[in-house]
């Protein structure tokens, strides 16, 4: 999912992609992902809270 085709790099053209949400509903888990970055949470007990995520020449390194 953080690969392309599925991982877009298209920001410029607002199609990139900002982040996947992996979700087990079994466990009540949910599991967001960003390269290099996870951040899991309990759907019974959330956390709120804030992630920044810079999208920068890296990411457009690695785009194909």
């Amino acid at each position: 999912m953080l690969r392309p085709p599925l991982y877009q790099y298209g920001y410029d053209q607002w199609l990139g992609t900002v982040y996947t949400a992996h979700y087990r509903p079994a466990r009540g888990r949910v599991t967001y992902h960003w390269p290099d970055v996870h951040w899991e949470q309990s759907f019974t007990c959330f956390s709120p809270g804030a992630r920044t995520v810079t999208l920068g020449e890296r990411d457009r390194n690695d785009a194909p």
